[in-house]
């Protein structure tokens, strides 16, 4: 997990752990006076999941590649959508491509989203259009789809295809091509 920790909690996190999974979680600010929900649970879940629970400092840029290659997956945001797939009602959860995307994608690691049927929610439809991650329906299904080698690399796979497109430079010429047409 990049950044905060959104949708997570301790709970979540142990139970994970008994599944045997790490969750590893970069760019905590564990500063004292540090706020966000994360700094109420992130003790907790500490020691109901020892040594399955890490924490490492932020991950610039120059290093996405190098440090976060190494990880199975990547989570987005855990968060269920309500919208019954009516995008008057959508939230801003619903709507998000988190910022975190392109970084796991730079580095080849397949996404992670909890899906919610019957809603619109754009992480989802981009795991679902591109393959680059996997969908999951709770903590006991997202364990075993962790554990499934060949649907993770099936995902690392469409990762590779299509994370150029995830670059500012895959974009850049239709933008100056839009500052053009707006500055004449």
């Amino acid at each position: 997990m990049l950044g905060r920790p959104l949708g997570l909690d301790a709970e979540s996190v142990a139970a994970l752990a008994r599944r045997g999974v790490h969750v590893h979680l970069h760019g905590l600010v564990t500063a004292p006076g540090v706020k966000g929900a994360w700094a109420s649970w992130l003790p907790r879940a500490v020691e109901a999941a020892p040594g399955r629970v890490h924490v490492h400092p932020h991950v610039d840029q120059r290093d996405w590649v190098r440090v976060l290659s190494r990880y199975d997956a990547g989570w987005l945001h855990r968060v269920r959508s309500a919208n019954g797939g009516d995008l008057r009602v959508a939230t801003w959860d619903d709507l998000n491509l988190p910022a975190r995307i392109p970084p796991l994608m730079a580095a080849g690691v397949p996404l992670l989203q909890q899906r919610s049927p019957g809603c619109r929610v754009a992480a989802d439809r981009l795991i679902e259009e591109t393959g680059a991650g996997l969908l999951y329906d709770d903590l006991d299904g997202l364990a075993d789809r962790l554990r499934d080698a060949a649907a993770l690399r099936r995902a690392r796979d469409a990762v590779a295809a299509h994370r150029s497109s995830f670059t500012f430079d895959a974009h850049a010429d239709r933008l100056v091509g839009l500052f053009r047409e707006v500055c004449r």
